[in-house]
């Protein structure tokens, strides 16, 4: 299994969702955007992000993540921690290809996950509600943007041997 550890950049604008996605390279910002719109409607009640305009969501939520879109070459990629959606859900609406499993212990933000998933592909993305102490899976890729010292966690589960 490969552990990828995104780190999120930030920016400050006044795109919108779709101009965003757009200057980012994104072709058909249609499932990103009806993401994007939620995660904003959501943001006001549940804390999602801290990012407030829809330049910085496009821009540290997806376009971000777009280098990743090329790694990921399982059938199956699990996104510990999900909170907001990004990067699992994203990568989701980017990889036809790929079934997603989107883990978040969180109440509130489990339940902003299964609607997203909702209205971003329902029959390949799976949110589960659970934390990383019950991850089993046959997953090739497991992610996460919340790991601190994704090395350090590598060779504890015996993904990375020495100082590499």
């Amino acid at each position: 299994m490969l552990l990828l550890a995104l780190h999120f950049g930030e920016t400050r604008g006044h795109l919108s969702h779709a101009e965003a996605l757009a200057a980012a390279g994104v072709s058909d910002p249609g499932r990103l955007g009806t993401y994007l719109a939620l995660l904003a409607r959501w943001n006001r009640r549940v804390n999602l992000t801290g990012l407030r305009t829809d330049e910085e969501r496009a821009a540290v939520l997806v376009a971000s993540v777009l280098p990743a879109v090329g790694l990921v070459e399982g059938p199956r990629l699990i996104d510990v921690g999900s909170g907001n959606g990004s990067p699992g859900l994203v990568l989701a609406a980017l990889r036809p290809d790929l079934e997603v499993v989107l883990l978040e212990p969180r109440q509130r933000r489990w339940a902003f996950l299964r609607e997203a998933a909702r209205l971003v592909d329902p029959h390949r993305i799976e949110v589960v509600r659970h934390g990383k102490a019950r991850l089993r899976s046959d997953a090739s890729h497991a992610m996460s943007s919340k790991v601190k010292r994704p090395r350090r966690l590598m060779r504890r589960r015996g993904m990375m041997n020495g100082n590499r």
